[in-house]
């Protein structure tokens, strides 16, 4: 017997483009983005996984001319962001209308606070909260930059230009852990909100920042 075609399976579905980021907040419903043009309109898709089974489309938010090339779930689950493939990160506010099911809708965010998110000109590669949740570390695709920034003021704290053709990824050790880590090596002169990143690069190298 052959594999059932893709998209045909209960824990399987397709919406119509090409996918470049999911988010899943608490709860049944997921959010999944992507576009690309062509044809293709540039969206977030929220579905949901019940009784072992993905569901269709559920609900749609349309983002223009954006490209959505990854997207990160905020702080205790309230809002979504995306990396844009011309630069900028965009947010939207997760709320609901729906008092028996509960299903999503997305909302802007107010101007002001998308100008200082639009400001980050370059195209987002990667996007990882601390476990704290006020720090956003952002990794650019085109100029080797990791950035990191105060949420949500969107304050930047510091950055660093790897000696890398491209940022693969990113990700902050837990606090606590960082903490431990910084005192047996006896480093305690460092401030409370002293944090651990770690990058990883195209050619290959891991690199440890202190922040």
């Amino acid at each position: 017997m052959g594999k059932s075609p893709i998209g045909t399976r209960p824990n399987e579905a397709k919406y119509g483009m090409a996918l470049y980021g999911a988010a899943w907040p608490e709860g049944e419903y997921f959010f999944v983005c992507g576009g690309g043009g062509h044809g293709l309109v540039n969206r977030i898709v929220w579905g949901q996984y019940k009784d072992g089974r993905c569901s269709d489309q559920l609900g749609e938010y349309k983002l223009g001319k954006e490209t959505p090339m990854g997207m990160l779930m905020c702080p205790w689950g309230s809002s979504l962001l995306l990396g844009n493939a011309s630069g900028g990160i965009r947010r939207l506010q997760i709320g609901s209308d729906d008092p028996v099911d509960h299903r999503p809708k997305l909302v802007e965010v107010s101007a002001a606070f998308q100008e200082s998110l639009t400001s980050l000109s370059a195209e987002v590669s990667t996007m990882r909260f601390n476990s704290r949740g006020n720090m956003l570390a952002v990794g650019f695709r085109d100029n080797s930059t990791v950035q990191v920034i105060a949420y949500p003021s969107m304050r930047e704290l510091v950055a660093w230009k790897l000696d890398d053709p491209e940022v693969k990824d990113i990700d902050f050790c837990p606090h606590t852990a960082a903490a431990a880590i910084m005192q047996h090596h006896q480093q305690q002169q460092q401030q409370s909100g002293f944090e651990l990143l770690a990058t990883v690069g195209g050619n290959g190298v891991c690199q440890i920042w202190e922040v």
